[in-house]
């Protein structure tokens, strides 16, 4: 063997175990069982065993019973899963004052829910000239009263 053989089989080599790092094994996948859907592989190429189950899920769709709840099964073995599916439309404050914490409401079930920012989501107010800095404008944050300031550029002749 040539040194470009074997510089081509070692680039293969590192190919095929860059696809076994990212998940990708070669072999066949066999059901450890006929009624579970347990699966597992033996990679040809780097010898690990890989287990996984329920490949065969059904798309998610919404559960009759319940407004904010969906599920799906497994088209093998109909195990069933669930998960929330709730619509939160606008946020509001959780206090007057506050810029990080707010409140969603779920608009088909009504279910409120916090979250934190961790930057602020200020309500700013209109620029103002600042009558104390010649060339300065300020803005007030609505909540917090924080205040945000700006330098006016001169237009050049």
């Amino acid at each position: 063997m040539g040194l470009f053989d074997d510089l081509k089989k070692g680039v293969k080599d590192a190919w095929g175990k860059g696809k076994c790092f990212a998940g990708f094994h070669k072999g066949e996948w066999k059901y450890l069982s006929d009624n579970k859907c347990d699966q597992e592989i033996n990679c040809e190429r780097c010898g690990i065993n890989t287990r996984v189950e329920h490949e065969a899920f059904s798309k998610w769709k919404d559960d009759k019973k319940y407004q904010c709840w969906q599920v799906r099964h497994c088209k093998r073995c109909r195990e069933k899963e669930e998960r929330p599916n709730h619509e939160f439309h606008k946020e509001r404050p959780k206090h007057s004052w506050d810029c990080y914490t707010f409140i969603k409401t779920c608009k088909k079930c009504g279910k409120e829910e916090e979250e934190k920012y961790h930057l602020p989501k200020h309500d700013w107010g209109s620029w103002q000239a600042n009558p104390n800095i010649k060339n300065e404008m300020f803005r007030v944050c609505k909540r917090c009263k924080k205040r945000d300031f700006s330098e006016i550029k001169q237009k050049k002749n």
